[in-house]
């Protein structure tokens, strides 16, 4: 059986997993946030873009991978 103060230790060092597994939580969970705004944001851009601007927008996405090749 375990004594009191292994107990005691075991317990700390669970808390402090926890705590650290909770920051890492939070920021996921903001990253998340960022890019859903940001995925929002560029898909709202794109659907009210008139026809001429997407096209040249997508030509532009064209030469730049040619251009990477």
């Amino acid at each position: 059986m375990s004594t009191e103060k292994e107990l005691k230790k075991e317990i700390k060092d669970l808390k402090k997993m926890n705590e650290e597994k909770n920051l890492q939580i939070k920021f996921m969970e903001e990253r998340l946030e960022n890019w859903s705004e940001k995925n929002f944001s560029l898909r709202t851009g794109i659907l009210n873009m008139t026809v001429d601007k997407f096209i040249s927008m997508k030509n532009k996405i064209l030469e730049d991978v040619k251009s990477n090749a």
